[in-house]
């Protein structure tokens, strides 16, 4: 890395921009730390994907708050650059290792995705990292001492229009990560890995999930043939398709306990909408 700049991304802004003052969260958030989480019995076989849309953030919230993060950081003597660190959330199946992966996927580049095999071949970076210099680090991410007053800050209150919200909403994946935590434990999942550990088995292979052949393809003697029985395998005993099933009952648990925070997720992307177009224009400050 070069001196002076920082390879940056939002995880590590948002980190520097919680330190010090905890976002309020509505009192259904914390439910699961009542008891174990179960699976619901009334399964809404959409929960997932409503559980997605709330952490997808939309193009427009993109763009107005790297448009307002540029305004600020051009208002502090710097030039403006195209692309801000970019907002990112992890999806439901995000959450889950091993990433879902496709026998054609295994036999074209074994575990290694083409995306991560291009960052390897050219050295650059991926798309959620921007280097910035050690000046606009500090005014992007850290702002003033013992103050939440960063470029980064303004920009999601100016786009969200509420910092309370906001807040909760930039870190809503730790909310759902218990949930899926919980299905991970869970006899059900254990019982995707054993049809998937017996069909390996038939191949010659010694694992019991995924994950754990994952980890040891570094000292398999050839990991695409590896990957290749492990994704025929996944497919064979629907690994996918049961996993989303699971990860559904969970996820109804988590839409039913945090009601709360859903009201403020949707409020959050509503003013969004409102702001957007005006600070895209220029009309809000």
């Amino acid at each position: 890395m070069q001196h002076g700049v920082k390879t940056f991304s939002i995880a590590v802004a948002l980190s520097v921009a919680l330190v010090g003052c905890s976002a309020s969260v509505p009192s259904s958030t914390s439910s699961s730390s009542d008891g174990p989480v179960v699976p619901a019995t009334q399964v809404d076989d959409q929960a997932v994907l409503k559980v997605d849309k709330l952490v997808a953030f939309s193009d427009v919230e993109r763009k107005a708050y790297n448009k307002a993060a540029q305004d600020c950081m051009v208002q502090h003597g710097h030039a403006p650059r195209e692309n801000y660190p970019e907002l990112s959330l992890r999806s439901v199946r995000q959450l889950v290792i091993p990433r879902a992966l496709s026998v054609e996927e295994a036999r074209t580049y074994g575990y290694i995705s083409s995306t991560e095999q291009k960052r390897g071949e050219n050295g650059t970076h991926s798309v959620r990292e921007v280097e910035l210099s050690e000046a606009e680090y500090k005014d992007f991410a850290a702002g003033s001492e013992g103050q939440d007053n960063s470029c980064q800050a303004q920009a999601l209150t100016r786009v969200y229009g509420n910092e309370e919200l906001w807040k909760n909403y930039m870190i809503l994946d730790s909310y759902i990560l218990p949930y899926v935590s919980a299905y991970l434990d869970s006899s059900s999942y254990s019982g995707i890995n054993r049809q998937w550990s017996e069909c390996m088995k038939s191949k010659s292979y010694d694992y019991s999930s995924p994950g754990a052949a994952i980890r040891s393809a570094t000292n398999a003697k050839n990991t695409q043939e590896l990957a290749i029985a492990d994704t025929q395998c996944r497919e064979g005993v629907k690994y996918e398709e049961n996993l989303h099933e699971g990860l559904n009952a969970y996820m109804t648990t988590f839409l039913n306990e945090n009601q709360g925070l859903m009201d403020q997720v949707a409020q959050a992307k509503k003013n969004a909408e409102a702001n957007a177009p005006k600070i895209l224009d220029g009309t809000v400050s």
